[in-house]
């Protein structure tokens, strides 16, 4: 019995032993392959746990870089991509508003200003050519002219009358272009306020309530349209003024010109241009001096020996070549002369003769002054007087520089 209980006792406590034994194990078992959590000490890490950290990611081989996007724009494309039945559509049907009906007045409006302004070029670029056309007939008369008159020819030959009546007629034509061109320039100042009006009434649409995107798009390009009408607009008008400012003053001096012309086919002998002409291009040419110094020559000469002395032997004297060389040199060393037309008459004989002679001599000087207008030189710088002479034989006109 006792032996029993011994026995008994030996294996109770070899059982409790193996248990301790075994739960050691286990527990040692445990320890080794567990991961503690937290662990706080003051000596180093243990190996396990180093091991542990260094084998989180033993299996990603990279890591790559995320980067965000800006999102797209708002828009039925974007929301509905990848979709086969779109959740939604934005409606973009045109809408019936008070805006958009001013607009489609206005591009109404447009288009007649564009259909306006289409003319007016039109018109223009044909006033240009028949200008041309009618210079270059001009041109070739009065070429023909003046080649028969440097070759020599009749005084007064009918063919140079005919193609002087051409040339004239050939100038007046020009003169018509200038009229032409002034309509012109009325229509276009019309069209201008035209399009500045709707250029406000585009500027004050911009304002109007209930109006859609759309709309404003519309106005906009409409707008802009229009700023490239106005210039053109501005573009035209200075061609037509300049146009008008070139052939009035071309005009102007080819009638004087042709005056001077005239003259010479009456009287069968060539000139040059006409005085007046020269004279303003001698002006013009004195706007930009090249010295301040006056020359030597520059003063009027205080003697009163006469330019030309013509003496009227015969009716028909001819004393207009010598008188346009003259003069010419005469205005060409002293721009803006003045002349003095003296009738000399002989002081001799009764008083009835030297009355009969002192108007001859005064006929004689108003002749002598018409011939230097018709060569253009200005009325108004011409002075006439007479005088008695006891050593003339005839009538004399005296042309002197004042």
């Amino acid at each position: 019995m006792i032996k029993n209980k011994k026995m008994s006792r030996l294996i109770l406590m070899s059982a409790v032993v193996a248990s301790f034994v075994s739960g050691d194990v286990l527990a040692q078992e445990a320890s080794a392959n567990a991961v503690p959590t937290l662990v706080i000490t003051n000596k180093p890490l243990p190996t396990i746990l180093r091991q542990g950290s260094e084998n989180v990611f033993s299996g990603v081989e990279s890591v790559d870089t995320v980067r965000v996007q800006k999102p797209k724009a708002v828009d039925d494309e974007v929301v509905n991509e990848g979709l086969d039945t779109p959740l939604f559509e934005f409606d973009r049907s045109p809408i019936d508003t008070q805006a958009s009906q001013k607009v489609q007045e206005l591009q109404k409006e447009y288009s007649r200003l564009e259909g306006a302004l289409g003319q007016i070029k039109e018109t223009i670029r044909n006033y240009q050519n028949d200008g041309r056309a009618q210079a270059a007939k001009y041109y070739a008369s009065v070429a023909a002219i003046q080649t028969q008159l440097q070759a020599g020819t009749t005084p007064g030959n009918p063919r140079l009358v005919e193609r002087l009546n051409v040339a004239q007629d050939n100038l007046e034509g020009l003169s018509n272009s200038i009229a032409n061109f002034n309509s012109v320039a009325v229509q276009i100042a019309d069209v201008s306020s035209v399009a500045s009006f709707l250029m406000q009434s585009i500027q004050a649409t911009y304002g109007l309530t209930g109006a859609v995107k759309e709309d404003h798009e519309r106005l906009a390009d409409l707008e802009d349209n229009l700023s490239g009408v106005i210039t053109n607009i501005e573009r035209l008008l200075n061609i037509t003024n300049e146009e008008i400012t070139r052939a009035s003053g071309y005009l102007a001096a080819e009638r004087r010109n042709l005056r001077t012309l005239s003259l010479a086919v009456a009287n069968g002998d060539i000139y040059g241009a006409n005085l007046s002409n020269r004279l303003y291009t001698q002006t013009g040419a004195a706007m930009f001096p090249v010295s301040t110094t006056p020359g030597p020559n520059a003063e009027r000469p205080a003697s009163t020996q006469p330019l030309v002395v013509i003496r009227f032997n015969d009716p028909n004297t001819n004393y207009e070549q010598a008188l346009y060389t003259a003069v010419s040199e005469a205005q060409d060393k002293y721009p803006g002369a003045r002349f003095e037309l003296v009738a000399v008459d002989p002081g001799t004989g009764n008083a009835a003769k030297r009355a009969i002679e002192s108007a001859k001599s005064k006929r004689n000087a108003e002749r002598v002054l018409r011939s230097m207008v018709q060569m253009g030189v200005d009325a108004n710088a011409i002075a006439m007087s007479n005088a008695s002479r006891e050593d003339a034989r005839a009538g004399e006109v005296h042309v002197l520089l004042r």
